[in-house]
């Protein structure tokens, strides 16, 4: 039997969140039925774009740094202070 699902069924099949479904859909994916599709269409849908991701759906969602491509988090440069002389105490 078919079981016609609407996205957040869906997302509950897939084992994933109901956003992941509004993304499918923001990429081009068309529920079959309206509001409604079928397991089986949604995972024929992914397996003919592999590259889908959450994120190229909504680039605004993510942090500036990493739309630029930088590395969240890195807040200083990598230089490596280890190799620095000790301050010297000495008048």
């Amino acid at each position: 039997m078919i079981s016609l699902l609407n996205k957040s069924q869906l997302a509950a099949q897939m084992g994933r969140d109901p956003t992941y479904v509004s993304a499918m859909c923001r990429m081009g994916y068309a529920m079959q039925y309206g509001t409604k599709t079928t397991l089986r269409h949604a995972l024929n849908w992914l397996n003919a774009n592999p590259d889908f991701r959450v994120s190229s759906a909504y680039p605004s969602m993510l942090p500036p740094r990493v739309r630029q491509g930088r590395r969240p988090g890195l807040m200083f440069s990598a230089v490596d202070k280890s190799r620095e002389p000790a301050p010297s105490h000495d008048r």
